[in-house]
């Protein structure tokens, strides 16, 4: 039954992801600011977020779907939930920069079973399925260590180097996609990625994709992302996650990141 649900997510990632691949190509969309917080909503965005609603209205229309644009608190009685971000990475996706995607997640009792990534410019769809692997374009995916301590990358979102002071001595590198950084980290590019602030669609599909390629997601703070609860507004809930090829990653990542500001 599993294999259902990934099948589905790949599907639902690539339908989407194809739609906006032309909206990127042909720069003709409108764009947004948000209202009372930084960020951008775009014509693509929208269309991809009905786009998917739509799809899996069809396909398990008995199915509820949990995303940024749609309804943001985790159902109360659902056995199973799409978690999906139609767009992460809208920012470059403005900007006309080819590391964005579509998020496809299902979870169910609040933990990800299946997921799919699919980033339409660089031509990769990342999979995965709970205690049975994950894959990029059907190769499998295996965290490694790197060749040398040259080559020891860690992937930030923008906002890393202003919230914290950072002595970990690990090459940066910051693409503005959070879910492409996690995929990086599964892929063996790469041995820590730091998001200061995901919200669930953001982490569902990229974690899996992670633990299945044997990496580590935890918070800074300790909290734990999953499962995700019914009832929680996850507009409202986010923490700094971090994810790492090996838990001895995620330690140092502790040791060496001091919050600049008190929250």
């Amino acid at each position: 039954m599993e294999t259902r649900w990934l099948d589905l997510a790949e599907a639902a990632a690539l339908h989407v992801g194809e739609r906006l691949r032309r909206y990127f190509l042909q720069r003709n969309f409108r764009v947004w600011e948000k209202k009372e917080e930084w960020g951008l909503v775009t014509e693509a965005d929208v269309d991809a977020d009905r786009t998917l609603r739509a799809f899996f209205a069809t396909a398990t229309p008995d199915v509820p779907v949990l995303s940024e644009e749609g309804t943001t608190v985790y159902p109360e009685d659902a056995p199973g939930v799409w978690v999906a971000d139609p767009v992460d990475g809208t920012t470059n996706f403005v900007a006309g920069l080819p590391f964005w995607g579509v998020l496809v997640a299902y979870v169910e009792q609040g933990m990800p079973v299946a997921a799919a990534m699919y980033f339409p410019m660089m031509e990769e769809m990342y999979t995965a399925l709970r205690g049975k692997g994950a894959w990029c374009n059907g190769r499998p995916l295996r965290v490694q260590e790197p060749v040398t301590k040259e080559t020891r990358f860690m992937y930030l979102c923008s906002d890393t180097p202003w919230l914290y002071q950072v002595d970990l001595r690990y090459k940066s590198r910051i693409l503005g996609c959070g879910a492409y950084h996690i995929a990086l980290v599964a892929a063996g590019k790469g041995v820590l990625s730091v998001d200061c602030a995901p919200f669930a669609w953001d982490f569902a599909a990229p974690s899996l994709v992670l633990m299945e390629a044997g990496g580590v997601v935890d918070t800074l703070e300790g909290q734990p992302l999953f499962p995700l609860k019914p009832g929680r507004d996850y507009a409202e809930a986010y923490h700094t996650v971090l994810a790492a090829a090996h838990p001895s990653y995620l330690e140092e990542a502790r040791k060496h990141f001091h919050r600049r500001f008190a929250k």
